[in-house]
């Protein structure tokens, strides 16, 4: 009830009439200290209630959140960010890494194509049930290199397999051989 503003008590001379005041007499009102419109209260409020921080309404809840205890999480967030951040960093530098080396070396896709095929030990005339039919295929292949920068090792132990039409006609081993980049030897399989 302190904190309240009361009305002071009427005194003799406020119930007397005043004498009106010329127009001419009166300061107008300036902008910093506006005359309220007739039939206003003016309440003034002290500035330590108006500026307090929390207000009442919200200060239980403001003890509440200030009070709490630092997290744990907090620690594992960080260290799954600086994770997260070096792996993009990463993933960013290979990509430009793996950018350079396609516009530097310019790598083409090698190209191999049957030049000569021989079947020996295939006889059509014996009956089916008295001898087992097993070919042997002698095949020539031409691997092309057109890279200018690629030079390609055929290892041994290397295998081929000819199909066709999903059916297997044949497995066999490479020699092993350097082939310099943009020719194109012959192979010849068994």
């Amino acid at each position: 009830m302190a904190d309240r503003v009361h009305p002071k008590a009427s005194s003799p001379d406020a119930t007397s009439p005043r004498p009106p005041q010329s127009p001419s007499n009166s300061n107008p009102p300036t902008p910093e200290n506006p005359v309220p419109p007739a039939g206003t209260y003016v309440i003034q409020i002290p500035k330590d209630q108006i500026f307090r921080h929390p207000p009442p309404e919200n200060a239980s809840r403001y003890q509440k959140y200030s009070g709490r205890k630092p997290r744990r999480s907090g620690c594992c967030c960080c260290c799954l960010c600086w994770f997260l951040g070096l792996a993009a960093l990463l993933i960013f530098l290979l990509a430009i890494a793996a950018g350079i080396f396609y516009l530097v070396i310019r790598p083409k896709a090698l190209s191999y194509s049957v030049e000569d095929i021989s079947i020996t030990g295939f006889n059509v005339s014996s009956a089916a049930s008295t001898a087992s039919i097993s070919p042997e295929f002698d095949v020539t292949v031409r691997a092309d290199n057109p890279n200018k920068k690629i030079s390609i090792y055929y290892e041994e132990d290397s295998s081929v397999k000819v199909y066709y039409s999903d059916v297997d006609l044949c497995n066999g081993v490479l020699p092993a051989f350097y082939q310099p980049p943009r020719t194109s030897p012959c192979s010849r399989l068994r």
